[in-house]
């Protein structure tokens, strides 16, 4: 280290550097002075400014120190002006390979021990070696905060060269403290032996980057210096932004699901409770006590009716009286999502999975556990994943889509369909395992057709709630528009009714309901109209009445005894009229 160098020059110590044969390659100034003057090295042997020494005894001394690492010993020179000379040598190891460093004084030249002052530069040496084979940047910098030593590290980082940080003041690179705050720090530094900062050290280019600094002092007999080890913070700082940012986008989002949550709650409680199902019909009574015995147990209920019924109001009013009401109900619309989706929906993926599957994701079975799951329009799934979904139902457990790893879940399966799905079965088209997994208990809606005295009530409740969402006072319904309502076969069902009435309140001014449109049962009329045969009328009320008892035709709850018919009258009334459990199809 070039301090080190200055300390032995000015004390008057000379040192040179001798291969195994004696050749001198390197001589400081003051061997130099003493020794050789100004002349090339070219030449120069040991054994000729130290006569007492032949090649023989160099090599022994030179193998020794190899062996040892370092002698202490006193030899005889002969200066420049042919003088002999008794010089205090200490000899180790020379910085460069193959060479032996010699350092000599003479007798009494100099006060304390040269041998102490020899091993203090040697280590400094030997830690600026280590320091420039590491990527951990450093300086070194006197109590005044001249910097002394930059490692190859630093020199890359700030743009300077050793040779320009020899000559700078630490406060060049640390321009965001002013001079008496950084000389603060530097004795800081002095008085805890180490200290840790945040800074901003600008480059040679202008440009400024934070840094931690980590300084430590290094003392020895002779001289005192800060140490500062130098760590670019830019990365760990945009982590913590970037960490800071993500974690107010989750406080959002968490803040944001608890009120959808709270929304989503409120609205099934509100609009989808078994309260809000009305029905004044004694046809209907019976499907109330089948929702109200399924919804004890968590066994798989499968919903069937015309669109437009309520499956989905049937399905939520189970889930809100039954056990895991505390839970959500996740709703699947199997129609509505594309086959090459459905998969990923209800079991979840990976990332990498396919292409755009950029995160992780849940699927509607995990978000579902503890809960329930309605699965509409079940007759839609595709057959090739129909298997995984038996496999759910039988074991409670499935793969994300892209991994390996099994989930377990708990979840209650609600299915709905407006398909015959023995139909289906039949035709291939639907799995008749499956099929059995989800007819665990079977509930048939009934069409609005087939509860006529529901209509009036059903009337007056979307009367009001549509007057509340359009901010128009309490509409009055007339007899009329009711007996018109009560004509009309209503394909479309419940839904359709509700649109009807909609549309009726929006367009009605005034204190009455008025149906500004004709009906179908309008149009039936006419003198042209096409009455339906004696016999099909017939056959058609039986079939309702089959469909309506799941095609029991005796005993309690048979069709028999909804017709008020003997049960042997019916059999033979279904042989004359054809008519079989196909129709239905």
């Amino acid at each position: 280290m070039k301090s080190g160098e200055a300390l032995l020059e000015k004390l008057g110590v000379g040192k040179v550097s001798v291969d195994l044969q004696g050749k001198i390659f390197e001589a400081n100034q003051a061997s130099k002075d003493l020794l050789f003057g100004e002349d090339q090295l070219d030449n120069v042997f040991i054994y000729g400014i130290c006569p007492e020494l032949s090649l023989k005894e160099w090599r022994r001394l030179y193998n020794k120190i190899k062996v040892q690492g370092e002698l202490e010993t006193i030899l005889e020179f002969m200066d420049r002006e042919g003088v002999y000379f008794d010089a205090k040598t200490y000899l180790t190891r020379g910085a460069r390979e193959g060479l032996v460093a010699m350092h000599f004084n003479k007798l009494g030249s100099v006060s304390g021990d040269m041998r102490e002052i020899i091993r203090t530069k040697r280590q400094l040496e030997e830690v600026k070696f280590a320091l420039d084979n590491t990527r951990v940047m450093c300086l070194w910098n006197d109590m005044e905060g001249h910097i002394v030593y930059a490692n190859k590290a630093a020199c890359e980082f700030y743009g300077y060269t050793e040779t320009e940080f020899n000559k700078m003041h630490i406060a060049e690179i640390n321009r965001s403290m002013g001079s008496v705050e950084l000389q603060n720090k530097v004795e800081e530094v002095g008085r805890s032996e180490e200290f840790v900062m945040q800074t901003v050290h600008t480059l040679k280019d202008g440009s400024t980057i934070p840094v931690e600094v980590s300084a430590t002092r290094m003392k020895s007999e002779y001289r005192s210096l800060n140490v500062l080890f130098i760590r670019d913070i830019r990365a760990r700082l945009e982590s913590v932004e970037k960490d800071r940012v993500l974690l107010e986008e989750i406080s959002r989002l968490k803040d944001r699901l608890q009120e959808e949550n709270e929304y989503l709650q409120g609205e099934i409680s509100s609009q989808h409770s078994f309260e809000n199902i009305i029905s004044v019909s004694d046809n209907y009574k019976s499907v109330l006590a089948q929702m109200q015995r399924v919804a004890e147990t968590d066994a798989t209920v499968l919903i069937t009716g015309e669109t437009g019924t309520g499956k989905e109001l049937i399905a939520r009013a189970i889930h809100k009286i039954s056990r895991r009401a505390e839970r959500s109900m996740i709703r699947v619309n199997c129609a509505n999502l594309p086959s090459d989706l459905i998969e990923s929906e209800l079991f979840g993926h990976v990332k990498g999975a396919f292409t755009g599957a950029f995160s992780d994701k849940k699927g509607r079975f995990e978000l579902a556990h503890g809960g329930t799951l309605f699965l509409d329009e079940i007759g839609e799934l595709p057959l090739e994943l129909q298997p995984k979904l038996l496999r759910v139902l039988q074991d409670g457990e499935f793969e994300k889509l892209g991994d390996t790893r099994t989930i377990k879940v708990d979840v209650r399966i609600i299915a709905a369909t407006n398909r015959n799905l023995q139909k289906e079965v039949r035709q291939k088209r639907f799995r008749q395992d499956l099929y059995y997994r989800l007819n665990v208990f079977p509930i048939h809606n009934i069409p609005l057709r087939e509860r006529p005295e529901d209509i009036p009530v059903l009337v007056q409740h979307f009367v009001k709630k549509y007057c509340r969402k359009t901010g128009k006072p309490p509409l009055k319904i007339k007899k009329a528009t009711l007996n018109r309502l009560l004509r009309y076969n209503f394909p479309g069902n419940i839904r359709e009714l509700e649109n009807m009435v909609e549309r009726s309140v929006v367009l009605s001014t005034g204190k009455i309901l008025h149906l500004d449109f004709r009906l179908e049962s309008d149009l039936r009329s006419s003198d042209d109209e096409k009455f339906m045969s004696f016999e099909d009328a017939q056959r058609r009320h039986i079939v309702r009445a089959l469909e309506r008892c799941r095609w029991k035709v005796t005993g309690p709850n048979s069709a028999s005894e909804l017709l008020k018919m003997n049960g042997k009258t019916l059999a033979s009334k279904m042989r004359k009229l054809q008519i079989t459990r196909d129709l239905k199809d």
